[in-house]
């Protein structure tokens, strides 16, 4: 379970721009899994429990402050807690707790404070008190605008989104194009790499019948991918549920345990970082002249825009350098830069390292 995953992500994590953060969700809760697949809850006394329970709680509930749908992993530290608590543990693991509780109230803290609710755009969460917070009718609003985007309202204009959503109607647009994007760009490496471990196993070293920790991992993992899949269908929202699942699934006979040669060990250990960096090498040196001039991301990126580097003016203010460029457009000139039509009324300023930009009192 731990390899296929290792392997997956450094596959598909070895450019953080290309899925920004969609991928350190699903890592920190595989990595949980994995601990939580350890934990001996026949014997939950056993002194080597206290190490696999702290792990696989740290990571999995951290995992929901990237990716809001990991929430529904809380399940398994609930059930952790349950049998924390039945073996008068509270004061073993109090700085545990102490930790998550205080993690997750600056979570919330911090939600409240942008947004007005605890869990946006849930609008049951929500504050309407607060000067700062959206009605909830725009709340609800906004998340099915959200829902119908993720279930490819942008492959399908003719339904109003209100009724895209309803009744499956975004189905087929959905498995004909998002669906379809996916399978060759996520779930067909992962199947890749499951049958590339398959063939590396030396011997099968024993069996054994499913456990509760299978048994409730496989039902977390069903549960998030339902509700993924009813709500917001795009598979990078997804992936912390689909991964685990579809490794359980997909790999056949993951109940029998099995152990790597030390040569094919050294190998995976040589490949991997090799693919890494050849990929890398290759992704920068095929494309970075295309970013050269870009620092913004194009408006058209059919269209190509030539810098005039005859037309740029740099200027000094209070220690900060920026441009003025007479050619076009600043999102082609490296930040700060402004065009020689637009009246600046502010300063640049320089502080700790900081870029401040001060409006003139008027």
């Amino acid at each position: 379970f731990l390899i296929i995953s290792i392997i997956y992500f450094i596959i598909k994590f070895s450019r953080l721009g290309s899925h920004g953060a969609d991928f350190i969700s699903p890592a920190l809760i595989t990595l949980g899994l994995f601990y939580f697949l350890k934990i001996n809850f026949k014997n939950f006394r056993k002194p080597s429990n206290y190490e696999l329970v702290c792990l696989s709680i740290i990571l999995i509930s951290n995992a929901y402050f990237f990716k809001i749908f990991s929430i529904i992993f809380y399940i398994l530290v609930f059930i952790i807690f349950f049998y924390i608590i039945k073996n008068n543990f509270l004061k073993k693991y109090r700085i545990l707790l102490v930790i998550i509780i205080l993690l997750n109230f600056l979570f919330f803290l911090k939600n409240i404070l942008i947004s007005g609710c605890i869990l946006f755009p849930i609008s049951e969460t929500c504050f309407n008190q607060f000067s700062w917070a959206m009605e909830k009718s725009k709340i609800q609003d906004w998340k099915q605008i959200n829902e119908a985007w993720t279930k490819g309202w942008y492959n399908y204009f003719s339904l109003n989104y209100n009724e895209y959503i309803l009744s499956f109607n975004w189905l087929n647009t959905w498995i004909n194009n998002h669906f379809i994007k996916s399978l060759e760009k996520i779930f067909l490496p992962l199947l890749v790499v499951i049958l590339i471990i398959k063939t590396l196993k030396k011997k099968i070293i024993y069996k054994k019948n499913f456990n509760l920790n299978m048994i409730l991992i496989f039902i977390v993992c069903s549960i998030s991918s339902l509700l993924w899949f009813l709500h917001s269908p795009l598979v990078r929202l997804g992936l912390p549920g689909l991964l685990p699942l579809i490794i359980f699934i997909f790999n056949y006979n993951f109940l029998k345990d099995f152990k790597f040669m030390l040569p094919q060990k050294k190998i995976i250990f040589i490949i991997m970082p090799c693919f890494f960096l050849l990929k890398n090498t290759y992704r920068i040196s095929n494309t970075s002249f295309d970013y050269e001039n870009f620092p913004y991301p194009r408006i058209n990126k059919n269209n190509s825009y030539i810098i005039d580097k005859n037309k740029i003016k740099i200027r000094i203010e209070n220690d900060v350098k920026y441009s003025i460029y007479e050619g076009g457009k600043c999102y082609t000139v490296r930040f700060p830069c402004l065009t020689n039509k637009k009246e600046k009324n502010f300063s640049f300023n320089k502080k700790f390292g900081y870029l401040i930009l001060k409006n003139y009192i008027r």
